[in-house]
């Protein structure tokens, strides 16, 4: 993953990763922070709340090394960001690279664990 990219660009590599057609709403927790499209009409109460468009992955991640990603919060898909290492980018490497999954994942509104379960 590149450093310097925002947390939308870090949502819509996730959404590609995916096969998910971006269609709902998705935030980034870090217990204190939360990082997503801030709605004035809907504020998060004790928490600061970062624009995605614009914070940098790199201001959170490098001290706080994970965080919870949520997307659908109808189907509540949350996932885990880990940042493992860090390291230089390779000449000729393509990035992001996508270093396993498969695309093992559920399917864009499945209706979550209960609705995945069933569409196996």
């Amino acid at each position: 993953m590149p450093s310097g990219i925002t947390f939308h660009k870090l949502h819509k590599i996730i959404q590609a990763a995916f096969g998910w057609q971006d269609y709902h709403l998705y935030r980034f927790d870090f217990d204190d922070t939360v990082v997503d499209i801030p709605d004035p009409e809907y504020p998060w109460d004790d928490v600061i709340n970062l624009n995605a468009k614009r914070e940098k992955i790199d201001s959170l991640l490098a001290t706080r090394k994970k965080c919870m990603y949520t997307y659908d919060f109808g189907d509540n898909w949350e996932h885990e960001i880990v940042l493992e290492q860090t390291r230089r980018a390779e000449k000729g490497v393509k990035y992001p690279t996508c270093l396993a999954g498969d695309m093992h994942r559920p399917p864009e509104d499945v209706g979550g664990v209960p609705g995945c379960l069933q569409f196996q």
